[in-house]
C-alpha cells in the first residue's frame, strides 16, 4: 500500500521527490487536474512517523475538475512530507491547510515503468518550507524486531532488538535513550545498551516471570490466529526518546505452559561448528574456550527445534532436524551484537550422525534473526 506524500509517495521503498524520479525509472504518468479538500486535521501518532515539530495527521479528499473523470475521485488519502512523515502544525497552518480548504491539486497515475503507481502534488504549497520546519529538530524511525513472539515459556529468555534511523539535515549529537515497560509487570526486564545512535541496536531482554497459579486454565489450543496455541498475553512498550520527540511499539508475547527442555543437546549441536569457526573464521574470535548462555525459542515446535546461544560479541542460532539420517542436519547463523540487527554469517552440516562426521559448511544467512 502507498502513503501518498505532499510532493512524493513512499512506496516499497520507492522515492518520487516533485518530477524527478530518485530510482525506479524511467516512469510515464498521465496528470488529472483536480481539487483537494482538507478533510481533517488531528494530532500525530506517537507510534506513527512524524516530524519533530508538532506533527498532525492530514487527510483530504480529491475531486477531478472534469466530470468526465469522476471515477478517479478519492477520499481520505493521507498527506506527508519528505520521508514519508506527518508534517508540523505551524506549516499545515501557515499554508492554510485547514478543514474545509480547497487546493489545486494533480492526480497522477502510473503509465509505464516500475515507480509508485500513484501519487498527488499541490502545485501551491511551499512543500520546502514544510520540510525546514519539520527538522528544526532531527527526528528519528525506531524499528522493533520482533513485534510478535507467537511461542514463549514462563522464564524464557525473549531478545527484543531496537534500532534507530536519523531523518533530516541536522546531524544528531545526542543518543536516543531506549527504555521498556511491562504494565502489569508480569517480567523481568534489562536494556543493552540504553543509549544508542544509527548504526548500533540495543538488546532488550524480557523473562516472563513465574506462571501463575490458574495456569492451567490457559489454553493450548491452536487457533487460526495463534497456530502455537492461544496463552497468556504479555505487552512489553518499547519507547525511543530523544528531546520532546519520542516513538514507542508495543511487543506482544504469547505465553504457554512449558520448560527449557533441549539445552543440553542445544550445546552439544552447538559444539560441533566451534571448531570449524574457531580455525577456518578465526577473525571471528569464536574458540572452544568462548563462553555461552542460552535460552530456548519456539518452546513447542519438536521436529525443527531451536535455541539461542549468546557470548559477549555474537549471538549464534541453532536448529537442528529431528530426523533419522541423512535429513538429520544442523544450521547455525551469528549475528553480532550491538552492531547488526539482521544474520552476518550461516553454516550447516548436512547430518549429525554421518559417519565419519561431516565437516561444516557456509550458507546464505536467514534474513532476520529467531524468536
Amino acid at each position: 500500500m502507498a502513503s501518498t506524500v505532499m510532493g512524493l509517495t513512499l512506496a516499497a521503498n520507492l522515492w518520487i521527490c516533485g518530477n524527478f524520479l530518485l530510482w525506479g525509472g524511467p516512469c510515464g504518468y498521465i496528470d488529472t487536474s483536480g481539487t483537494a479538500t482538507i478533510a481533517s486535521v488531528v494530532a500525530g501518532d506517537p507510534n506513527d512517523l512524524n516530524c519533530s515539530n508538532d506533527p498532525v495527521v492530514v487527510t483530504f479528499d480529491f475531486e477531478p475538475d472534469d466530470p468526465n473523470n469522476a471515477k478517479l475521485a478519492v477520499n481520505g488519502v493521507q498527506l506527508r512530507i519528505s520521508e514519508g512523515v506527518n508534517p508540523p502544525r505551524e506549516w499545515v497552518e501557515s499554508e492554510g491547510l485547514a478543514v474545509g480548504s480547497q487546493h489545486d491539486c494533480v492526480r497522477r497515475d502510473i503509465t509505464t515503468g516500475t515507480c509508485t503507481p500513484l501519487l498527488f502534488e499541490f502545485p501551491k504549497v511551499a512543500y520546502e518550507t514544510g520540510i525546514e520546519l519539520c527538522y528544526e529538530r532531527t527526528t528519528f524511525a525506531m524499528t522493533a524486531f520482533p513485534v510478535v513472539v507467537e511461542d514463549a515459556i514462563y522464564e524464557q529468555r525473549i531478545v527484543l532488538l531496537v534500532r534507530v534511523e536519523d531523518y533530516g539535515f541536522v546531524p544528531a549529537l545526542e543518543p536516543v535513550h531506549v527504555t521498556a515497560t511491562d504494565r502489569r509487570r508480569q517480567a523481568d526486564i534489562t536494556i543493552e545498551p540504553e543509549y544508542i545512535f544509527p548504526g548500533q541496536v540495543s538488546e532488550v531482554t524480557v523473562i516472563p516471570q513465574a506462571p501463575p497459579t490458574n495456569i492451567s486454565r490457559i489454553s493450548s489450543l491452536r487457533t487460526k490466529d495463534s497456530p502455537y496455541g492461544k496463552g497468556q498475553e504479555l505487552i512489553v512498550k518499547l519507547c525511543g526518546s530523544r528531546d520532546d520527540f519520542q516513538q514507542c511499539r508495543d511487543v506482544s508475547i504469547n505465553i504457554l505452559p512449558g520448560e527449557d527442555w533441549s539445552l543440553e543437546y542445544a550445546s552439544a549441536v552447538r559444539d560441533r561448528f566451534i571448531p570449524y569457526l574457531a580455525e577456518s573464521y578465526h577473525e571471528l574470535g569464536i574458540t572452544t574456550d568462548t563462553l555461552w548462555t542460552g535460552t530456548i525459542v519456539k518452546p513447542h515446535i519438536l521436529v525443527v527445534t531451536h535455541y539461542l546461544f549468546f557470548s559477549e560479541e555474537w549471538e549464534m542460532g541453532v536448529m537442528w532436524h529431528v530426523m533419522i539420517p541423512p535429513y538429520d542436519w544442523a544450521r547455525i547463523y551469528l549475528r553480532h551484537r550491538y552492531t547488526d540487527f539482521e544474520p552476518q554469517y550461516a553454516f550447516e552440516i548436512s547430518s549429525l550422525s554421518a559417519d565419519p562426521p561431516e565437516t561444516p559448511f557456509p550458507i546464505d544467512p536467514p534474513p532476520q534473526v529467531d524468536r
